[in-house]
């Protein structure tokens, strides 16, 4: 067979293994000239992919048919809180797929073209997960990390989100060798156009994650985001991590004459131009081609060649790159593969532990490894006991509950108990008016739900009195979703209600992309309604800043959202603010009010209307640009109304407000071509 150069990474481009797939671009070909720019690693290169041959001559002497070797796999999603956070369900389907077809178990086998009858090989190679990780914690397999990079638009190698496991992930903060471990790296999209990629075996490397397995979520497995299409994308991908090229010969570019010229260096995979849809008929290059091989880009891929597994076992049992070390006793003995692995973690979750009464919560167990029986404790639920893997408790009483899980293996038996897991709001929520300026809440969680740490009670800056809400986003991580989310709250006698905040915020730098919304639920949380968004450019209330942004009295800026109509005026509704960040400062959030705005007529703010300084402690002038002012009617936010100016007629009026109680009110004015009113707040006690 012909002798062609290859490359150290090996990218699938065909996005969607279709029978029509849309062929997208890809950076190799510019990959490739840069790697051939360097005579040093190219010379590397060649002596060790010489090397690579010449070993497994020497293995066809040997006996090694019935040898299967182990290899300790960890999937490493990184992630952005998004649908790129594939379900450990997601992981596990991937392995059985890539484990199947790497021991011929896969039933499509038999149904390969007559011509390769007989020819479909058991590669004799089994991925395990993992148990056991660097520093002896035992594990799941998987380890996930929030990152901005879950997405890379650009091929870099993967430094950025090698970096980022590295220094983030939740199991282990430090390198995962890959002479332990086959690291798999599930992202949002290693590059555009990309659904996955590797490296050739190479001691270029030495011992670091670069020689990992990258992987987009949609191509892992068959389920999730997944589908049965694009589920062998890991299988072809492993191909590559030990030393096959395509079937076509070492490029990205299939269908091209020009690859007749080239190989695979594999002696019974035909000759082809390679093809990225199930052409049966095949002989672009004289013999047919076998398109039903893992190593092409075709849909109905199902098979190895005998050829195939003797060059990926030569590059396991090879020094080159270190993948030898992999299968070795001593070493499945530290990642926690040699043998079944014992029971060493209880956990679990809910998606929604936060409910109203009378609903429910469905518990998932998170528990590792090879649990065989669960004992559930549900004070206050009903059932208050339960052996089902994952049940689902109704709550029917007000409170915070804690949650029990006891789960064995049939020889040893672990409890986990969260306190406090479970809340349960009335389902009857606060009466209105509401008033929140933070005053009194030692903690963000005496009266909210925040999804992270990042949302605090700020006791050194506030719009009035001492406290405020403060959301650490100079710390947050990018394209991250940060939500703060209120109790019940019972708007049931009303038709509508207006909901009223100030807030500050600034970015960090040019560029920042944070989104602000304010959302609404009429059905105690269970979906939400965007009420209120306000994008970057009209989010800043201050100017950009390096330094984390402390606000001055004058970057706070009111909002007054008048939309919560009468399909949300039930009994349990909520609300929640949520800040997507993009790089950009803190927030902070003070005086939020929520008032009936049907009592009080309350409709669209004229834009002839003004009032002014607002907040005041002593005096607020009322503006009109249209036509005069003949009364202002002043209310406090339960309705009652508070002062009445009449015969007024002209423009513009100096009010006297020093005698008014410290809080919210609304001005109804008459005038400026129509009605309005105003939200007003009075400084002071």
């Amino acid at each position: 067979m012909k002798n062609i150069v290859s490359f150290f990474l090996s990218i699938v481009v065909s996005i969607g293994f279709s029978q029509d797939p849309i062929q997208v671009g890809c950076g190799q070909h510019r990959l490739l000239r840069q790697m051939l720019k360097s005579p040093e690693r190219l010379k590397i290169h060649h002596a060790e992919q010489k090397a690579l041959e010449e070993h497994e001559k020497q293995l066809r002497s040997q006996k090694t048919k019935g040898i299967v070797y182990t290899i300790p796999i960890v999937f490493h999603v990184i992630h952005n809180g998004g649908v790129e956070n594939i379900s450990d369900d997601q992981i596990l389907d991937g392995l059985a797929v890539l484990n199947k077809d790497f021991r011929k178990l896969n039933p499509d086998t038999a149904t390969v073209n007559p011509a390769f009858q007989g020819m479909p090989a058991d590669v004799e190679i089994q991925f395990i997960l993992a148990t056991i990780a660097p520093d002896g914690s035992c594990f799941s397999g998987i380890t996930r990390t929030p990152s901005p990079n879950s997405y890379v638009s650009n091929f870099s190698g993967g430094g950025d989100q090698i970096n980022d496991i590295i220094n983030g992930n939740d199991v282990y903060q430090g390198s995962w060798s890959s002479h332990n471990y086959l690291n798999i790296i599930v992202c949002g999209n290693p590059s555009d156009g990309v659904a996955g990629y590797t490296n050739y075996p190479s001691n270029s490397f030495g011992n670091s994650m670069n020689a990992s397995i990258w992987m987009r979520h949609d191509y892992v497995g068959t389920i999730g985001t997944s589908n049965s299409l694009s589920g062998r994308t890991l299988t072809h991908e492993a191909g590559h991590w030990l030393n096959l090229a395509h079937t076509w010969g070492s490029t990205n570019e299939p269908g091209l004459p020009s690859n007749c010229n080239s190989d695979d260096n594999v002696l019974d995979t035909p000759n082809t131009i390679g093809t990225t849809w199930c052409n049966q008929n095949d002989t672009s290059c004289g013999p047919l081609g076998n398109t039903e091989n893992y190593m092409n880009y075709a849909s109905c891929r199902k098979m190895f060649t005998p050829g195939q597994a003797s060059r990926m076992r030569a590059a396991l049992t090879s020094t080159i790159g270190g993948r030898n070390n992999l299968w070795q006793t001593a070493n499945l003995i530290a990642t926690g593969t040699f043998s079944s692995p014992e029971l060493c973690e209880v956990n679990f979750e809910s998606a929604k532990p936060v409910i109203c009464s009378g609903d429910s919560i469905a518990f998932t167990d998170l528990s590792f490894h090879n649990v065989i029986s669960w004992t559930w404790d549900f004070p206050g639920g009903t059932p208050s006991f339960s052996t089902l893997q994952n049940p689902t408790v109704v709550y029917n009483n007000p409170g915070l509950y804690p949650v029990t899980l006891t789960a064995s293996d049939g020889i040893n038996s672990i409890s986990e108990t969260k306190n406090n897991y479970v809340g349960v709001l009335q389902g009857l929520g606060a009466a209105i008016p509401y008033q929140e300026g933070f005053e009194n809440p030692i903690s963000v969680e005496d009266n909210w739900f925040p999804n992270s740490a990042l949302w605090e009670v700020s006791t050194s800056v506030s719009s009035s009195g001492n406290n405020s809400i403060k959301l650490d986003n100079f710390n947050a991580i990018d394209n991250y979703t940060y939500e703060l989310e209120s109790n019940t709250i019972d708007l049931s006698n009303e038709t509508a209600v207006t909901i009223g905040f100030k807030y500050a915020f600034a970015n960090k730098s040019n560029g920042n992309t944070d989104q602000f919304q304010v959302l609404g639920s009429w059905d105690c949380g269970e979906t939400w309604y965007v009420r209120k968004n306000i994008s970057n450019s009209q989010l800043t209330t201050a100017n950009t800043t390096s330094f984390p942004f402390s606000p001055q009295p004058s970057h706070w800026k009111q909002v007054y959202i008048n939309n919560i109509i009468n399909s949300f005026c039930v009994e349990n509704f909520k609300f929640k603010f949520s800040l997507k960040s993009g790089g950009g400062n803190n927030l902070y959030i003070d005086n939020i009010n929520i008032f009936p705005s049907s009592s009080l007529g309350i409709n669209q703010y004229s834009n002839t209307i003004e009032a002014f300084p607002n907040p005041s402690a002593s005096e607020l002038t009322v503006k009109s640009s249209g036509s005069p002012i003949t009364t202002i009617s002043v209310y406090d936010l339960t309705g009652r109304l508070v002062e009445a100016i009449n015969n007024i007629n002209s423009n513009s009026i100096l009010l006297n407000v020093s005698s008014w109680k410290g809080g919210f009110y609304i001005l109804k004015i008459d005038g400026g071509n129509g009605v309005s009113t105003i939200p007003f707040e009075k400084l002071g006690s």
